[in-house]
């Protein structure tokens, strides 16, 4: 994790259809008013789209097989006769996408394909779903279809929510309407939470404290994996760490220096050596929205500077 390069967030797309070459696939997208370029070793830019072809012998039914409700035996069944798929890269987040995703969807929808696997959660949306989330009047809808929602009786937990720059969720036990409720307040309404800071899905329902960790749960090569992490909600009643206002903004992030220290020191850092350094760490003391202006900016979170230790042995370890 460094500053680099200027953070720009970037929504994948893949398309299984039945093009064969790059050429038949820019062919498909010849109505298209958009500028496109084609995939190349430099970075993507802000608002720029590029196109690509991957090919698979075996066909593209596995990536298709999971949406948000559940297996969908008929997209698989359509993708795996097909041996390419078309890979569509805006530089946006996914709602800002929109206007440039509706023309591209509809090209190659005309062109003969199945549907749209989003990379950033594996969600595959049929083209009847795909286009009521872009049509959508409020981006409710778009989250539903765009992000994946795991629950059984041990864990609920979402998957893909970076698209928007936002945290996944998770909480023990069977609750989706709760995580499905959480994922899109936070696009549509863009609170400005941090950890300590509580939800609940109705005046009715009991609050429930957030705490912000590392995604564990993908290697951050996947694109699955959330670098702005996971809420993790606690039990009704469990008051959680608490809110800070204002909060410490740490500089550099506490990622950066600890892997600093740790490659400078060649061997793992102690928690003693985590806790010094927390403690000697240059901090601003700023609102809960500035901080995560300035995360957004750079493209992932930092770790909570009260659970360190903990989430530096997850940091770590992801590599």
């Amino acid at each position: 994790m460094t500053d680099a390069q200027p953070f720009v967030p970037s929504v994948f797309l893949l398309v299984p259809g039945p093009w064969e070459t790059e050429a038949s696939l820019l062919e498909a997208l010849v109505a298209v008013t958009l500028s496109l370029g084609t995939f190349d070793d430099r970075p993507i830019a802000a608002d720029h789209v590029r196109f690509g072809l991957v090919q698979d012998p075996a066909g593209f039914g596995n990536a298709m097989s999971w949406s948000r409700d559940g297996q969908r035996d008929d997209l698989v069944a359509e993708a795996n006769s097909c041996t390419a798929a078309a890979l569509i890269e805006i530089g946006t987040t996914l709602d800002l996408a929109v206007p440039a995703l509706r023309p591209i969807s509809e090209a190659l929808r005309d062109a003969g394909g199945v549907g749209v696997r989003v990379e950033s959660s594996g969600a595959a949306v049929d083209w009847s779903n795909w286009f009521t989330a872009l049509d959508s009047q409020a981006a409710y809808e778009l989250v539903h279809h765009t992000t994946l929602l795991v629950a059984n009786k041990q864990v609920s937990y979402t998957t893909g929510m970076h698209a928007f720059l936002r945290p996944d969720a998770l909480v023990h036990g069977h609750d989706p309407d709760l995580l499905s409720v959480f994922c899109g307040h936070q696009v549509v309404e863009d609170p400005a939470l941090w950890t300590g800071h509580a939800f609940a899905a109705d005046a009715d329902q009991p609050r429930r404290a957030l705490e912000r960790w590392p995604d564990y749960r993908f290697v951050p090569d996947d694109g699955r994996h959330n670098p702005f992490g996971v809420w993790r909600m606690t039990e009704p009643g469990v008051p959680g760490l608490g809110a800070v206002d204002p909060l410490p903004m740490v500089v550099p992030p506490l990622v950066v220096t600890l892997a600093a220290a740790e490659h400078e020191r060649g061997r793992p850092l102690t928690k003693e050596d985590v806790e010094a350094l927390v403690a000697g760490a240059t901090a601003m003391q700023v609102s809960a929205a500035v901080a995560i202006q300035a995360e957004r900016a750079r493209g992932y979170a930092d770790i909570e500077p009260r659970l360190a230790w903990e989430q530096w042995q997850i940091v770590r370890t992801m590599g």
